[in-house]
């Protein structure tokens, strides 16, 4: 398996990603996603069957992707609660660090990966913690990343999977019991 480091196949794939959860959710608005920080206004998602919500964005050199679980919809007023992660692409260099990335394997399979930064702002919380917590709960494989190395990454989803939402809902759910109990 190997990192998508080709700029324009980067934006493809974004595209295909973006219109594919637009397509499967219900548009609630522009929100305040709120983050550490502050927070980024961006256009929210719903997916109701998944309890799953999504905002997304383009910052400085990343393509964002928020990730959420809530119980029911009336917790997305009149915000959402903080991300439970993100999957982060890069955008103008692929060498800019992001935990997300597109991987192929063979010519055909494209998979939406993460390699485990995980953030939170609290002791415990980060990559090396996330994959020592996750080994026998999701599979790593390696991968050629950006910078010439390999590295172990979650494949998350094909993206062209019929459950690509369910996916990264289960992605999210891990990482919120990760961090669920590091609390």
């Amino acid at each position: 398996m190997l990192v998508i480091d080709d700029q324009a196949k980067i934006a493809r794939a974004l595209n295909q990603l973006a219109n594919r959860l637009k397509d499967d959710g219900e548009f609630m608005g522009e929100r305040e996603i709120p983050f550490r920080s502050g927070f980024e206004v961006a256009p929210l998602y719903w997916f109701e069957k998944h309890r799953l919500w999504w905002a997304y964005a383009e910052g400085p050199h990343k393509h964002w992707n928020s990730f959420g679980i809530v119980s029911s919809e009336r917790e997305l007023e009149p915000k959402p609660p903080a991300p439970i992660c993100q999957i982060n692409f890069p955008i103008d260099d692929p060498t800019y660090k992001t935990a997300g990335a597109f991987a192929r394997e063979g010519e055909d399979r494209l998979y939406v990966v993460h390699d485990g930064g995980v953030g939170g702002g609290r002791r415990g919380i980060g990559q090396k913690a996330f994959q020592a917590y996750t080994v026998d709960k999701l599979d790593w494989w390696p991968c050629g990343w950006y910078t010439g190395v390999s590295k172990k990454v979650v494949r998350i989803s094909l993206l062209d999977d019929a459950n690509l939402v369910a996916n990264i809902g289960d992605f999210t759910a891990i990482v919120d019991e990760f961090k669920r109990s590091v609390a």
